[in-house]
């Protein structure tokens, strides 16, 4: 299991920047429900830096997958 630097619960991200993040994201909530955003994005970044982003390009089945590998072989011709 990987730490990182952010403790549980906080945010390194300051209040005016999760208002510019809600806000360019045209994400309306009522004035009540923005604390709550605040203090829950720390987990939201906590989690975010433990996503592994060292992958090569082939370890993504996306872009290795050939679905022509699953076409019925020819059949045998009697000739």
């Amino acid at each position: 299991m990987s730490h990182t630097a952010v403790p549980e619960g906080d945010s390194p991200t300051s209040a005016e920047h999760i208002h510019v993040l809600l806000k360019n994201a045209r994400f309306c909530l009522p004035d009540a429900y923005v604390p709550e955003v605040i203090a829950a994005y720390g987990y939201v970044e906590r989690l975010a830096a433990r996503i592994h982003r060292g992958y090569p390009r082939g370890a993504e089945p996306a872009h290795v997958f050939d679905p022509r590998a699953f076409l019925p072989a020819p059949e045998a011709r009697h000739g």
